[in-house]
């Protein structure tokens, strides 16, 4: 896993014609700390110098070093201070040689929280210093999000579970309404988790499982407690996102509609139709201009955002278009969000990432949402969770 983060680094400071990317540790909070030195219980100010080259120099206090060198971690090489005036001198000497730009782990604006993690004096010295420095908010998202080949297979069988389960829970529900049989958004919502442990999936918490009214509110989740009954005439949505119990697992994250009828009504087919096209929409900028120039996360949130404001609803879109998606605890990946409403994210769509697109309408009436999830694996986009074309009929 190092050898690949190190060469992803070597391959993008090289391509993109940078000099260094400069990290900054305290307390071992920085993510490249745990895969360099996961056993060292670090307490003082660290510093880490990626080179175009691959080498990587950390700069560290000596009684941190001393911890360091235990690690015997033979792809680093460590440098040591002693004082505070030391520590400047040493990071200055080690910066001497660069001349292109350097990146450091800052946002414009502190935009993006999971980029801005180096202190505002130490960008202050470095630029006193005479360098240009630039945002690692790119490289900082694909080290935090990167997909290896056998990572992006788990993440299709995730997915394809999930839409399996999926269907298996709205046929639940017809058949408790074609069988005159009482059921509930929470009853819907404890099937699929049980489907999840028979599976063996892993979740940090249990799906959505709302009604068009209850939909009206994109976070809304049943309890034993509060929770609507399912009847005819219902919309229903289901939201679930899991991964499989291996290390470094993906997550599958899908959102699909359907209705308890035989006849959809207008105004349910006319929105949906509308965040369809909007999804759409957003792949398909993505797959005609990806290889042909960068693609930056705010561009793909415009491309759907504006879908739903010409159809007339963008007021009632009030979350971004997608989350990036990785092997972290929860289905909200640090790597590139599909964001120009939440904040401007204004990182690359990268190679070996993964992220959702899912559009909704939150009106008063009843909300609504399509999600599906994409990979861009060997620098092809696909869409990997299914596509929901039209809702389903539980009639």
């Amino acid at each position: 896993m190092l050898m690949n983060r190190k060469k992803t680094i070597s391959n993008y400071l090289t391509s993109h014609h940078y000099g260094g990317y400069l990290w900054i540790d305290y307390e071992g909070k920085h993510p490249l700390v745990p895969l360099l030195f996961p056993h060292a219980h670090l307490t003082r100010k660290l510093f880490g110098l990626f080179l175009p080259n691959g080498k990587l120099i950390v700069l560290a206090q000596e009684l941190d070093a001393l911890l360091l060198k235990e690690e015997q971690n033979s792809d680093v090489i460590l440098e040591t201070y002693l004082t505070w005036q030391e520590m400047k001198n040493k990071l200055a000497a080690l910066l001497s040689s660069i001349s292109s730009p350097i990146l450091m782990d800052y946002s414009e604006d502190g935009l993006l929280m999971p980029v801005s993690l180096a202190d505002y004096g130490t960008v202050s010295f470095v630029k006193k210093l005479g360098h240009e420095v630039s945002s690692s908010s790119s490289l900082l998202g694909l080290l935090s999000s990167c997909i290896e080949e056998n990572e992006f297979l788990d993440q299709r069988r995730t997915a394809n579970l999930l839409l399996q389960i999926k269907d298996e829970a709205f046929e639940l529900i017809r058949q408790k309404v074609i069988n005159h049989e009482p059921i509930t958004e929470y009853d819907v919502q404890s099937y699929i988790v049980s489907r999840f442990e028979k599976e063996h999936l892993v979740y940090d918490e249990a799906p959505i499982v709302a009604t068009g009214k209850n939909a009206r509110s994109p976070h809304y989740s049943p309890t034993k407690i509060v929770s609507s009954p399912l009847e005819k005439g219902d919309l229903v949505l289901i939201d679930m996102w899991a991964k499989s119990s291996k290390t470094h697992a993906v997550y599958g994250d899908i959102t699909w509609m359907a209705y308890i009828g035989s006849t959809l009504p207008n105004t349910i087919e006319k929105r949906f139709s509308l965040i369809r096209h909007a999804a759409d929409a957003c792949f398909a900028f993505i797959k005609e201009c990806y290889g042909t120039r960068p693609i930056y996360g705010y561009e793909a949130d415009e491309v759907t955002r504006r879908v739903i404001e010409e159809g007339g609803y963008g007021k009632y879109f009030s979350h971004r278009t997608g989350h990036s998606i990785a092997y972290d605890e929860g289905p909200h990946g640090k790597g590139t969000n599909l964001d120009n409403f939440e904040t401007h994210d204004d990182r690359e769509l990268l190679n070996g990432t993964s992220f959702s697109i899912e559009p909704g309408i939150y009106a008063e009436d009843f909300g609504m949402r399509l999600e599906t999830d994409v990979a861009i694996h060997n620098h092809v986009p696909e869409i990997i969770a299914g596509r929901q074309d039209k809702i389903i009929l539980l009639d």
